[in-house]
């Protein structure tokens, strides 16, 4: 079976460089809608990480301000911390 590809005759299409493109561009397609829906689901999972994480060192930080109890801040200072290395998880993805 001869083939004819960008007006030149093939006599076998499996030595075709252009039926290897072929071949090759359907995984490739897949693989760059594989990564977008990666891509979309860091980014949604970033923000919903975020979005509580923001209130939680907010009021963590009004409510170390007022307590004078040594032991208390050093247990507000642990959420405070654990809360800031949460929110910048996201940046490693």
């Amino acid at each position: 079976m001869a083939l004819c590809v960008g007006g030149t005759l093939i006599a076998n299409p499996q030595y075709c460089p252009m039926s290897q493109y072929l071949k090759v561009s359907g995984p490739r397609q897949k693989l760059k809608e594989s990564e977008k829906v990666k891509d979309d689901f860091v980014r949604i999972a970033a923000h919903e990480l975020r979005t509580p994480i923001q209130p939680i060192l907010g009021l963590t930080q009004i409510l170390r301000s007022r307590i004078k109890d040594n032991q208390q801040q050093q247990f507000l200072d642990t959420i405070l911390r654990n809360a800031k290395d949460s929110k910048d998880l996201p940046k490693i993805f």
